[in-house]
């Protein structure tokens, strides 16, 4: 009976042992904690991407008038909530082995940009910036026809972090956006009566970023000093379509105008990470035995009706027009603020 108690307890010490080594040497909770990340990023892009694309055309008012025909360039924001930041500032944290403010402290190194980023998670919204080239014709019986186009190139991208030295940073950045827009004016403005206006559209959106992570490092639970980095990459793409009613009504040069849009959104992102690269040391040298994180991958589809309220006033001097306009989303809280300048014939 002593002997096998003497097995049993050596047993179990060999397995105590082995079970608090492999624990402490098991790094599979890093991709799940990387996967979590990247889930966060597709489920904050995809809806301020959708709003982003939606939030001005141009043009406010409900009729393009005695105009046939009209160009605008558009710039502006949607400020999303809860924002790119928003995996990072929850609390509980739902990272089980990252260092989060140690992966912000290294990541951010100009005090500056981690004020900026300070003041981003207190305010809870993340802004989307955006510029859009438009065209608007007028061909007959109160149809006016919208497009708009956008396009970030990589190219373009590759140039300005050229200019900022942040060239070797391995920076990948693109977008295209582009939409249709087919509107009947029911109304005209005169006397009394507002212009009012009933359409319907089709937008999609490309989205494509990347960023090489540069080598974290942190001490866990054991002393050892774990180090992972490598590329990221995400890539959404959406398709929007609904229809709007427009109200406007002209006062001297001022033109204010209110806009309700349901809009439907079919959308997909994906995001993945490379963490082949990691490693586990201990006093500088490699830890053997380790069970390594697998690199994560995920897939994520957003079906959604969204009504978004806009309005603003027109400006209008002549042959040119500057639309400062906002818009709210009333499904997810989000808002845009956008300013037009616009050339009609």
């Amino acid at each position: 009976m002593r002997q096998l108690f003497r097995v049993l307890f050596c047993v179990a010490l060999v397995l105590g042992t082995l079970g608090g080594f492999a624990g402490a040497q098991d790094l599979r909770p890093l991709g799940t904690d990387m996967g979590t990340l990247l889930t966060g990023f597709g489920e904050s892009i995809m809806p301020n991407l959708q709003q982003n694309v939606l939030s001005d055309d141009g043009i406010g008012a409900a009729s393009m008038g005695k105009s046939r025909f009209f160009v605008a360039l558009e710039g502006g924001a949607t400020f999303g909530s809860p924002g790119l930041l928003a995996p990072l500032a929850q609390s509980p944290t739902p990272f089980q082995l990252i260092d989060v403010n140690g992966l912000i402290t290294n990541f951010v190194t100009d005090p500056t940009a981690s004020s900026y980023i300070s003041k981003i998670e207190s305010m809870g919204y993340f802004p989307y910036p955006d510029t859009k080239v438009v065209v608007g014709v007028k061909p007959a019986y109160g149809i006016e026809i919208i497009g708009t186009f956008a396009i970030l190139p990589q190219g373009l991208t590759d140039f300005a972090t050229g200019l900022a030295s942040l060239g070797s940073a391995g920076i990948q950045l693109s977008t295209l956006s582009a939409s249709l827009h087919v509107r009947k004016v029911l109304i005209e403005d005169a006397g009394g009566f507002p212009a009012v206006s009933v359409g319907a559209g089709y937008a999609y959106t490309s989205f494509h970023a990347g960023y090489t992570l540069p080598n974290q490092t942190q001490t866990i639970s054991g002393g050892y000093t774990l180090t992972y980095g490598g590329p990221i990459t995400l890539d959404s793409r959406l398709n929007t379509a609904g229809v709007d009613l427009t109200l406007s009504k002209r006062f001297l040069v001022f033109t204010p105008f209110v806009q309700v849009s349901p809009w439907y959104q079919w959308s997909t992102f994906t995001g993945s990470m490379d963490l082949s690269g990691v490693t586990l040391t201990s006093g500088g040298v490699p830890v053997a035995g380790v069970i390594l994180p697998t690199s994560p991958a995920i897939t994520l589809s957003l079906n959604n009706l969204s009504f978004v309220v806009s309005g603003g006033v027109e400006v209008n001097l002549g042959g040119f027009a500057l639309v400062p306009a906002g818009s709210f989303d009333l499904s997810n809280k989000n808002f845009s603020a956008n300013l037009s300048t616009r050339f009609q014939f």
